[in-house]
């Protein structure tokens, strides 16, 4: 029992120390880029919505004005 619990706990001291590493790593520059593609992602999608939607406003304008 006492072998494989000090056999643990340096794995997990070493995962500890690793995983801040790699945060400190990339954040920056990672969630910049994210951030701006997500943005441009939903800029986009928001400009073709309103586009169906004009669209569609304009086909039942339309409908409505071609019925007597």
């Amino acid at each position: 029992m006492g072998c494989p619990v000090a056999l643990r706990l340096p794995g997990l001291r070493t995962g500890i120390r690793c995983r801040p590493d790699k945060r400190q790593r990339h954040p920056a520059k990672d969630s910049s880029v994210t951030h701006d593609f997500t943005q441009n992602i939903d800029i986009h999608r928001h400009q073709r919505m309103t586009k169906q939607h004009h669209q569609r406003d304009n086909a039942r304008a339309e409908h409505h004005r071609r019925q007597p």
